[in-house]
């Protein structure tokens, strides 16, 4: 593991935070979502010739989500398939990390992913009403009142397991904690 891919996955991640908070960017906040998970697929150690077949998985994912999203009658458009090319991506790096190669990938790393891709299942459920009617109330109030509060509790501590990871990476030194 190099420091490298931690450092991009930083910068990538909180410069699509700002354009997501600040702007109405929320198009390119997730291009740089989906380069975060270029910069963790290339952390978990994976091959380069891996690339394509990586992107694939990415692309299929999408067409299967886009297919479902129609079925389920919600509004599909471009950022909603980036958002799903994404999420893509992202289950198939943690299914990397946790089952194709848990014997190789550090547990602070594996947590941090999952963390993060909690967060992220947050982040749909609190834009979930911009794409779907939601009729059950429970659902509706989680939605709009409480994804957006839980999603922090996963953030934070994510991106502090990449903070650390850097420093640790840049002075050469293995975590302490990397398990």
């Amino acid at each position: 593991m190099t420091s490298k891919p931690v450092f991009f996955s930083l910068l990538l991640s909180f410069t699509a935070d700002i354009l997501f908070l600040k702007t109405s960017f929320e198009g390119l906040a997730v291009v740089l979502f989906i380069a975060v998970q270029y910069c963790h697929r290339s952390l978990l150690s994976v091959s380069e010739k891996h690339f394509a077949s990586f992107s694939l998985t990415g692309i299929c994912g999408t067409g299967f989500l886009l297919t479902l999203a129609s079925f389920l009658h919600i509004k599909s458009s471009l950022l909603l398939a980036a958002a799903f090319f994404y999420i893509s991506l992202f289950v198939f790096n943690l299914i990397y990390a946790w089952i194709v190669h848990a014997d190789s990938t550090p547990l602070l790393l594996r947590l941090c992913l999952a963390m993060l891709f909690i967060c992220d299942i947050h982040v749909g459920l609190f834009n979930l009403p911009r794409f779907v009617t939601l009729s059950d109330s429970f659902l509706l109030f989680y939605c709009t009142h409480i994804a957006s509060r839980v999603l922090w509790l996963f953030y934070l501590p994510g991106q502090l397991i990449l903070l650390y990871l850097f420093f640790c990476l840049i002075q050469q030194k293995p975590p302490a904690v990397l398990l």
